[in-house]
C-alpha cells in the first residue's frame, strides 16, 4: 500500500529508519475532523454576520454634461381647426307634442271613468296613472329648456338637417406665413337625412292614436251591449299605442335634458355612423385630418322656434412632433450663483422631417387633450422653421457644426435646489457647497454627499431626505382616455342652477377622502419627526454602520487566522516525523523500500 493510499484509507503505516528505527506516524482522521468543524463554524459564524449586515440602498447618481438635459414627452398633434356637426330642434314641434300627450291622457282617464263599472277600476287606473307620470315628465323637460336655453341672435347659417361646418382659424407658422389654403376658410358638408322624418313618425302615431281612440269612443257609447273581453283589448291597445308615443316623444326630448345637464354629447343624439358618414364628407385638404372620437365641445342654443345642439370635432396636423423638455444644465457654479443656458420654455416640439419646432409651456401642455399613451393634442401659438429661426437648443440636441453660441443668465443660489425630472423617480440637483442626504429604502439608510449638480434617481420604494426636503415618488393618474368622455365646455355661456346635493350623498362622498386625507397627515407627521431626530443624531447614526463593518471584516480575518493555525497544530507530529524522515535518507546512501515510496509520492 502506497502513502497516498494510506493516508486516503485513515491507517497507520511504518516508516522505516536507518539502524532499524521505526516511528509510528498517527493518521490524520482526529486532525482532520476538528480542523474541518473548526472551519465550518467559522464560515458559519462569517455569514451570519454578513446576513446581520444592513442592505444598501439602491440609487443611481450620476453627472449629465455641462448645457442642457433632455427628456422626451411625447408626441405631439397640432389643432389646426374645429369641424362643427349641428343638429336642429323645432320647438314649436314640442309644445304640439306635449300638448297632443295632454289630450291622449284625459282621452284615457274619460274612458277610464266610462268603464269602471265593466272592467274594474284599478285595472284601467292603473294604466291612466302611467301615462300620467310619462305627462308630467314631458312637462318637467320642456321646463328645463325654457329655463335653460335663452333667446339671442346667433352668427351663421342654420340648416333644417343635420349638418357639419368646418372652421379653419388663422394659424402662424411663423411670423409671416400662414396655413396653406386655410386662412378665414370654411368647409361644409351636409348630410341628407335618410331616415324618416321625426314629425312624420310622431303622424303616424297621431292617426294610430286616433283611430284607436274613435273605436273605443264607439264602444263606449254602447259598452252595455259588448262583452267586457272586448273592452279590455281594446283599451289596452289603446294603451299600448298611446303609451309607445308618449315614450318615444319623452326619450326623445329627454335627450336635450341629458346634454343640458352636462351627461351627455352629440352621440346621445346622432350614431357612430351618422357622425362618421358626416365626417367623411368634408372636403380635407390632403394635410389635415378630423378626430371623430374626440368631442371638444357641446352646446346647445335657441333661436326663434329652433334649438340648435353642436357638437365640435378637431382637426389636426397629419404631421407628428416630438416633445422634448429642454433642462438647463449649470455651466459653472461658484459663491452663491450658477450660469446657465437661457431657455425661453422648458418644452419644445419639433418635427425633424419638416424642419419644423414650437414652445409649449407647462400650462400649454397640462391643457392639450391627451388622446392616448404618450399623444397630445396641442394648440400652438406660432409655428417656426429652423432653417428662418435656428435656436441654440436644438443646435445642441442634434450636435450641429454650426455656431453654438447661446445667451447665459446667471441665477441665485442659496441652498440646494431639487427640480423634479419627467423620468420617475427622478431628481436633478444644484448646490453650490457638499450637502449630505440620506437614502432610504425599506428602512435602510444610506447617506450620499452631492456637489455641485446632478441627477439622482431612486427606487420607488425609496425616498430622498435632506434638511428641507423630503422627495418621494409622484403618484400619476394613468388612467386612459376613453372615448366620448371628454366633454371640454358644455354650455358654458348658459344660465346654469347649481346642483342640489343632499346632505346624505355629501357625507358619504368626502368621508372616504377625509380619512385618507388625516392618514397622510398622520404618516407625514411621523416621516417628519422621525427625519428630524436622524438629523439631530446624524454623527451617532453614522458611526455604527462603520464600527459594525469594522468589526465584521476583524472577526473575519481572525476565524481565518485562528483556522489555519489549529489545522497547522493539529497536523504538527507528522510533519515532524516526515520532515526529519525526509533528511534522514537524503544523507543516507542506502536506499529502501520506503524512500522509493516517498519519491514516487
Amino acid at each position: 500500500m502506497d502513502y497516498q493510499k494510506a493516508q486516503q484509507t485513515h491507517t497507520n503505516f511504518n516508516v522505516t529508519k536507518r539502524k532499524g528505527r521505526t516511528i509510528e506516524v498517527s493518521a490524520f482522521k482526529t486532525a482532520n475532523s476538528v480542523s474541518v468543524t473548526l472551519l465550518l463554524l467559522s464560515f458559519y459564524i462569517i455569514l451570519l454576520l454578513l446576513l446581520a449586515v444592513p442592505a444598501q440602498a439602491k440609487y443611481t447618481l450620476f453627472t449629465p454634461n455641462p448645457g442642457i438635459h433632455v427628456e422626451r414627452i411625447g408626441t405631439g398633434r397640432v389643432r389646426k381647426g374645429s369641424f362643427r356637426i349641428d343638429v336642429v330642434y323645432n320647438y314649436t314641434k314640442l309644445t304640439e307634442d306635449i300638448t297632443a300627450i295632454s289630450n291622449k291622457v284625459q282621452q284615457m282617464d274619460q274612458l277610464c271613468k266610462d268603464l269602471q263599472h265593466q272592467i274594474g277600476e284599478d285595472s284601467c287606473s292603473s294604466l291612466f296613472l302611467r301615462l300620467a307620470k310619462l305627462e308630467d315628465y314631458i312637462i318637467s323637460i320642456k321646463a328645463i329648456l325654457d329655463s335653460y336655453i335663452k333667446q339671442e341672435r346667433h352668427n351663421g347659417t342654420f340648416f333644417n338637417t343635420e349638418n357639419g361646418n368646418l372652421h379653419i382659424p388663422k394659424l402662424k407658422m411663423d411670423q409671416e406665413e400662414t396655413v396653406e389654403n386655410s386662412e378665414n376658410t370654411f368647409f361644409s358638408a351636409v348630410c341628407v337625412q335618410e331616415d324618416i322624418e321625426l314629425s312624420t313618425l310622431h303622424e303616424n302615431f297621431q292617426n294610430t292614436l286616433r283611430v284607436a281612440t274613435d273605436s273605443l269612443n264607439l264602444n263606449s257609447n254602447a259598452f252595455k251591449i259588448v262583452r267586457k273581453n272586448e273592452l279590455q283589448t281594446n283599451l289596452l291597445s289603446s294603451y299600448q299605442t298611446a303609451s309607445m308615443y308618449v315614450d318615444q316623444i319623452t326619450d326623445y326630448y329627454a335627450k336635450l335634458s341629458k346634454i343640458l345637464m352636462q351627461k351627455g354629447n352629440l352621440y346621445d343624439l346622432l350614431s357612430v355612423d351618422r357622425i362618421n358618414k358626416i365626417i367623411s364628407s368634408a372636403n380635407l385638404p390632403p394635410n389635415l385630418t378630423i378626430l371623430p372620437d374626440i368631442i371638444l365641445e357641446t352646446k346647445i342654443r335657441r333661436k326663434g322656434n329652433a334649438i340648435y345642439i353642436y357638437g365640435s370635432f378637431p382637426v389636426i396636423d397629419k404631421s407628428n412632433f416630438t416633445l422634448l423638455e429642454v433642462i438647463p444644465v449649470p455651466l459653472e457654479i461658484k459663491g452663491n450663483s450658477y450660469l446657465t443656458l437661457d431657455i425661453p420654455n422648458e418644452i419644445i416640439a419639433v418635427d425633424y422631417n419638416k424642419q419644423l419646432y414650437f414652445y409649449l409651456t407647462d400650462e400649454d401642455l397640462s391643457k392639450s387633450v391627451r388622446l392616448q399613451g404618450d399623444i397630445y393634442l396641442c394648440t400652438p401659438k406660432i409655428i417656426k422653421k429652423m432653417q428662418d429661426y435656428p435656436i441654440c437648443v436644438l443646435d445642441h440636441i442634434n450636435n450641429s457644426s454650426r455656431n453654438k453660441t447661446c445667451e447665459t443668465k446667471r441665477n441665485d443660489i442659496t441652498s440646494i435646489i431639487w427640480k423634479e425630472l419627467r423620468t420617475k423617480n427622478a431628481w436633478m440637483f444644484i448646490t453650490n457647497k457638499p450637502t449630505k442626504v440620506a437614502v432610504l429604502c425599506n428602512n435602510n439608510r444610506e447617506n450620499v454627499h452631492i456637489d455641485k449638480s446632478g441627477i439622482f434617481q431612486i427606487p420607488q420604494n425609496c425616498v430622498i431626505r435632506s434638511k428641507r426636503s423630503i422627495l418621494s415618488q409622484r403618484i400619476e393618474d394613468d388612467t386612459p382616455y376613453t372615448q366620448l368622455a371628454y366633454i371640454k365646455d358644455v354650455s358654458a355661456d348658459l344660465n346654469k342652477p347649481t346642483p342640489q346635493i343632499s346632505s346624505s350623498n355629501l357625507q358619504a362622498a368626502i368621508k372616504e377622502p377625509v380619512k385618507q386625507v388625516f392618514a397622510l397627515l398622520r404618516n407625514m407627521n411621523g416621516e417628519v419627526k422621525d427625519f428630524k431626530s436622524q438629523l439631530q443624531n446624524k454623527d451617532t447614526n453614522d458611526k455604527p454602520q462603520g464600527i459594525f463593518g469594522n468589526v465584521v471584516a476583524g472577526v473575519s480575518v481572525v476565524s481565518v487566522i485562528l483556522v489555519a493555525l489549529v489545522t497547522y497544530r493539529s497536523s504538527e507530529p507528522f510533519w515532524k516525523v516526515l520532515l526529519e524522515y525526509i533528511c534522514t535518507n537524503q544523507l543516507s546512501s542506502e536506499p529502501n523500500e520506503t524512500t522509493s515510496l516517498l519519491q514516487n509520492s
